[in-house]
């Protein structure tokens, strides 16, 4: 009977101790996103797992679950001093609904690793994301799907070193402002925005705004838009229209310079074919006239004109300084 009544009260006791401790065991399997601060290593890490209590309370930060809130770590003065921000691969699972700026300020950034570990596939707000990055001198956003995105103003504002940034395959469908965008890129040569999708677009002010080596605007559209002051200020460099007959005038630098006929917008060709398609002989004996002769010899194909690669029709613009030409796609469809 002893025994019995022991027993009982050790199940009792048991029992109670899961119930005690069952929360604090839930609570830390819960799956949460979470930034750390490394002010010794100079990185900022990125993470989405249930870790975030192993880390010092004064050096993670929880990522803002309000599409126009202030990221938390962007109040403190160390986030000017990291030159390295790092996406775990366990961000993949996790779906950001804002990435408003997440790097605002952060002028010795110049490394993001892991940038395709970010998932934005329902981010609305990708405002002012890259802000004040004024080292950066390369960003690879090519993974980013923009789908959701309404906001892209100051996206990339004062990114001073970016010689480059490939938005070209942006989704702008819901996008409804761009102002300041590319304000400040000073060292940025070309943009190519061919793909934007501008019909929501309803504030572009100063999107171009202070971009002095920006030459070449790639777009085939012409924009329209509510608010464009100052859209293209300050782009001395700036050349567009058919043949690039149009140069800068600083008395033009609204919503009505931003066309491919008589505005800053230089009309985008089609993409080059890569010179090594045809570079072995298999493919030399898959190019073709429009009359149906197959060249199989190289030096056949040494003048300008529309050929046939592939089953696609190919105009080639110009002769290369090798022994072999640059083609230029015009078609996709089969010509035969």
């Amino acid at each position: 009977m002893k025994k019995q009544l022991f027993h009982n009260t050790f199940v009792v006791i048991a029992m109670l101790f899961a119930i005690l401790f069952l929360p604090i065991t839930v609570r830390a399997q819960v799956m949460e996103a979470y930034a750390v601060m490394d002010t010794d290593a100079k990185t900022f890490s990125f993470y989405y797992d249930s870790n975030k209590d192993s880390y010092d309370e004064n050096t993670v930060y929880t990522l803002p679950n309000s599409i126009t809130g202030y990221p938390e770590w962007c109040l403190k003065y160390d986030r000017k001093k990291i030159t390295t921000v790092i996406f775990d691969n366990s961000m993949k699972n996790c779906y950001p609904t804002s990435t408003r700026l997440w790097f605002d300020g952060f002028e010795k950034l110049t490394t993001i690793e892991g940038i395709k570990n970010l998932n934005t596939d329902n981010v609305t707000n990708m405002g002012g994301m890259f802000s004040g990055c004024k080292v950066l001198t390369s960003l690879d956003v090519s993974g980013f799907r923009t789908q959701n995105v309404t906001y892209m103003d100051y996206m990339f504002d004062g990114c001073e070193l970016l010689k480059t940034i490939d938005v070209s395959h942006f989704d702008t469908k819901s996008v409804t402002n761009m102002s300041f965008m590319f304000y400040g890129c000073k060292s940025l040569i070309s943009v190519d925005v061919s793909n934007f999708n501008t019909q929501l677009v309803t504030n572009m002010s100063d999107m171009f705004h202070n971009c002095e080596s920006l030459t070449t605007i790639y777009c085939n559209d012409i924009w329209t838009c509510e608010m464009s002051i100052c859209m293209f200020q300050d782009c001395k460099l700036l050349k567009g229209g058919e043949n690039g007959s149009v140069v800068y005038d600083a008395n033009k630098i609204d919503i009505a310079m931003a066309n491919p006929t008589t505005g800053y917008f230089t009309r985008k060709t089609p993409d080059r074919i890569e010179m090594q398609t045809i570079e072995n002989k298999i493919s030399h004996k898959q190019i073709y006239t429009l009359q149906g002769i197959r060249l199989d010899n190289i030096s056949n194909f040494s003048g300008s004109g529309i050929f046939i690669l592939k089953g696609k029709k190919l105009l080639k613009a110009s002769l290369c300084t090798t022994a072999l030409p640059t083609l230029t796609a015009t078609s996709t469809s089969d010509t035969r």
